[in-house]
């Protein structure tokens, strides 16, 4: 039956929490959020409509026309306590709420089918005129398509809403500005952290902007959030000043390094990573139906889920096919414990760890002079390497080859 709430009309007794459900269209949340919309009633004017609900005298279609009017202003006042009670409370929870609500949370989805669809976007609304969209105007389109890069962002939205709040005495994530903004990103620079940690906070920073237009847009909060003009400058200074990386990732004996992993699991997803340059990611979840004829490989779980074939060495496709057909056609396995292996086997090799990535380095390197070997051109060479890789920037795959 439901609770019982007391009707604020006199003479009308009392109704139960299924008739305002059946008012509503839907069921609410909580009781607590029950007796918080009832108390609306007043503030609102519903006290009339409900009363002419109960007027005999009324035709069919005038109770259907009261009725609906009735449904909407309660929906509308159920919407505004909800938007007004979203934003209040800790950080950590403004945060979670912003992330649920405003629409960034694109997990699951396609990345590669979103960037195009916001390229198309771009370029028929004329924001560039005959000019192709840019890499940045296109990343502020887009949500969020992966679990680590939500962790990452979430965690950086927490400390600028922290920062505001002890500095500038701001509580309410949807109140940040560009001072704010600015003010957590010099802290950042004067900490003097690496180039590449500061381009990351950056990157979460310019995505608040857009989750923060994408909720004001969604709930009609009628506000702009521009964070990207005071973060330019930030960048350009974090550039001149902060540590970039100098040295080289990628292996010198990575032939070495895979001989000393025990594990035959892990010993193969490095041969992978520095034979064929895929990512641990790539890796991880292989399943038979990625396994192609003629020692071709289809590379899922890619960024933006991109998928690519790539050509194995033909050892590499047969000791690769064998683990999968063993572990029941899904080769898993933990990534944390094959970098700890990949760590301990470049110790006892007498190399530095550079991480899992090192190894997509050395594939890198080692296949770019391949191909040069093969008769390709410098470009030609390059755009080889950047498919391997599976990237969509010829200027990252500069970077893993040090030019």
């Amino acid at each position: 039956m439901g609770n019982i709430y007391p009707c604020p009309i006199s003479g009308f007794g009392a109704l139960r929490a299924d008739d305002f459900s059946a008012l509503c269209g839907s069921p609410f949340a909580s009781d607590g959020l029950l007796r918080t919309q009832q108390k609306n009633w007043q503030r609102i004017g519903l006290n009339n409509l409900l009363l002419a609900l109960f007027v005999p005298s009324m035709s069919p279609f005038r109770w259907h026309v009261e009725f609906k009017i009735l449904q909407f202003k309660i929906l509308q006042s159920w919407r505004s306590l909800e938007v007004k009670s979203l934003m209040k409370g800790s950080a950590n929870y403004q945060v979670h709420m912003l992330f649920k609500k405003s629409g960034i949370n694109a997990i699951g989805t396609s990345k590669h089918a979103a960037k195009a669809a916001a390229r198309e976007f771009i370029t028929t609304a004329g924001f560039r005129g005959s000019r192709s969209a840019t890499w940045h105007e296109i990343g502020k389109q887009l949500g969020v398509h992966s679990y680590a890069t939500a962790d990452a962002y979430r965690d950086t939205w927490r400390h600028i809403l922290q920062h505001a709040k002890e500095k500038f005495h701001v509580k309410d994530i949807e109140k940040l500005t560009s001072e704010h903004i600015a003010s957590y990103l010099k802290t950042k620079v004067d900490q003097g952290v690496a180039h590449a940690t500061f381009m990351q906070y950056a990157a979460a920073a310019e995505k608040l902007e857009t989750a923060l237009n994408m909720y004001s847009e969604r709930f009609t909060r009628g506000k702009t959030y521009d964070f990207s003009s005071a973060i330019k400058p930030l960048r350009q200074s974090a550039s001149k000043t902060l540590q970039h990386f100098s040295g080289h990732r990628e292996y010198l004996h990575p032939e070495k390094i895979v001989d000393n992993m025990k594990n035959p699991v892990y010993k193969t997803i490095a041969e992978l990573q520095y034979r064929a340059g895929l990512r641990v990611k790539e890796t991880n979840m292989i399943r038979s139906s990625q396994l192609l004829p003629d020692n071709r490989f289809k590379v899922e779980g890619g960024k933006g889920g991109k998928i690519r074939i790539i050509d194995l060495p033909s050892d590499l496709h047969q000791k690769l096919e064998k683990l999968v057909n063993e572990s029941g056609d899904r080769l898993e396995f933990k990534e944390n414990s094959y970098r700890q292996a990949l760590k301990e086997a470049c110790a006892s090799a007498g190399e530095e760890y550079t991480g899992t990535h090192g190894l997509r380095w050395t594939y890198a390197q080692n296949q770019f002079q391949e191909y040069q070997l093969q008769g390709e051109t410098y470009e030609q060479a390059e755009q080889h390497i950047s498919n391997d890789l599976g990237h969509n920037r010829a200027d990252i795959t500069q970077h893993y080859l040090g030019h």
